[in-house]
C-alpha cells in the first residue's frame, strides 16, 4: 500500500500540466499578471517553450485549466455534504468547498484577479466562460435543475452570487473564511425568495416544453 501510494505521489509530482499550473500561480504571486509570460513559466518549470506550448498556448489557457482542476477536486469532495440535506444546503456547502480549495492560491487569485478585470479583458471573458460551466456543475451536483430556459436563470443567477461572494472572500482573513460564509448564505436565502416568488404557472410552461 506505500508503495501505490508513493507512486502516485510522484505521478502527479511528474504532471506537466499540474506543474505548468503550479508555476503560473507562483508568477502571479512575484510579478505584475498582465507583464507575466509564458516564456517565464517555462523557465520556472525547466521546460522548452515549445513543450510547455503542447500543453497551453497562453497563461489564460493555464488559468482555464486550474479552473477545471478545482471543479474536479471540488466534485471528488462532494461526498462531504450530505445527501439528505436540502437542494439549497448542499449548493452552500459546495461552494463553500470552492472556497476552501481557492484559499490555498488565494493571494495568486487576488493579483490575477486585479490584473484581469482591470487590464485583460480577454481573460475576464474567459474567465467568466469557466466560471459558467463551473456553477452549472454546481448546481447539477446539488440536484439542481439546469436545463431550459429557468435552469439558464439559475446559473446566471449563481454566477452573480459567486462573484459578489468573491469580493467578500478576498478580503476575509478569518480562520474558517466566517464572513465568506455568511455572506453566501444571506446571498443564497435572497435567490431561494426570489425563484419562490415567481408565478407557479411560469414553471409549469417551462416543464411542458420538455414534454
Amino acid at each position: 500500500m506505500t508503495k501505490q501510494k508513493t507512486s502516485k505521489r510522484s505521478r502527479r509530482q511528474r504532471d506537466p500540466r499540474k506543474k505548468i499550473i503550479s508555476a503560473c500561480l507562483n508568477l502571479a504571486v512575484d510579478r505584475d499578471w498582465k507583464e507575466g509570460s509564458l516564456e517565464e513559466i517555462a523557465k520556472a518549470v525547466k521546460m522548452p517553450l515549445s513543450e510547455v506550448q503542447k500543453y497551453f498556448q497562453s497563461k489564460n489557457a493555464v488559468l482555464k485549466a486550474f479552473n477545471k482542476l478545482v471543479d474536479t477536486e471540488v466534485l471528488a469532495n462532494s461526498g462531504k455534504v450530505e445527501s439528505d440535506a436540502t437542494a439549497r444546503d448542499r449548493l452552500f456547502e459546495l461552494l463553500m468547498l470552492r472556497f476552501d480549495r481557492l484559499t490555498r492560491d488565494k493571494e495568486a487569485l487576488e493579483e490575477i484577479i486585479k490584473g484581469t478585470i482591470i487590464r485583460d479583458p480577454v481573460a475576464g471573458v474567459i474567465g467568466l466562460e469557466s466560471t459558467w460551466c463551473s456553477m452549472k456543475q454546481t448546481l447539477d451536483s446539488a440536484g439542481i435543475e439546469t436545463s431550459g430556459i429557468f435552469g439558464c436563470l439559475k446559473v446566471n443567477g449563481l454566477i452573480a452570487i459567486y462573484l459578489k461572494t468573491i469580493g467578500t472572500w478576498l478580503k476575509d482573513d478569518s480562520p474558517y473564511l466566517d464572513k465568506t460564509m455568511v455572506d453566501l448564505d444571506k446571498s443564497l436565502t435572497h435567490a431561494e425568495n426570489f425563484f419562490s416568488s415567481l408565478p407557479r404557472a411560469v414553471f409549469d410552461r417551462e416543464t411542458s416544453k420538455k414534454r
